[in-house]
């Protein structure tokens, strides 16, 4: 017999936050070759090679807003609409070209290429949405945006 005085269970129930939101998200990897002019001059950490093209294995997160439960927007089609994205940034394998881009920016390119897909959608209701953009999935950066249309 334990010891333990338990508690009776008490039911639960999930309960929607009021302002909260679903979002779908889909991840890739891009294979890539990048550099940064402006790199951090410190004489203690040198990364004075980040100015040079060098490769990563770039790791994409795609985020986008949906508003029902019943799979409004395909995560299949959106990953590899992701995997065109990449390539159309980095370039082929068999074509790779260095870009000059930091994570931070390489996000910014991919969320523009989003904002013309929601501007496509026959819908005008606002939709958030971020891409995280990481250096072989260690460090990187996320860019959060909110999506609207008007006329």
């Amino acid at each position: 017999m334990s010891m333990v005085k338990r508690k009776s269970v008490k039911k639960t129930k999930m309960l929607q936050l009021p302002e909260g939101t679903t979002s779908i998200f889909v991840t890739t990897q891009v294979e890539g070759i990048h550099y940064w002019s402006k790199a951090w001059k410190d004489k203690l950490l040198n990364v004075n090679y980040l100015k040079h093209p060098h490769r990563h294995m770039f790791h994409l997160k795609l985020e986008l807003q949906v508003y029902n439960d019943d799979r409004e927007l395909e995560f299949l089609v959106m990953k590899r609409w992701l995997n065109i994205i990449g390539q159309k940034i980095f370039g082929d394998l068999a074509h790779l070209k260095p870009i000059p881009m930091s994570c931070e920016m390489i996000a910014k390119e991919i969320l523009k290429e989003v904002q013309k897909f929601v501007s496509s959608l026959d819908d005008d209701r606002i939709r958030s949405a971020s891409c995280e953009v990481s250096e072989d999935g260690e460090n990187g950066a996320i860019v959060s945006v909110m999506f609207c249309r008007w006329s």
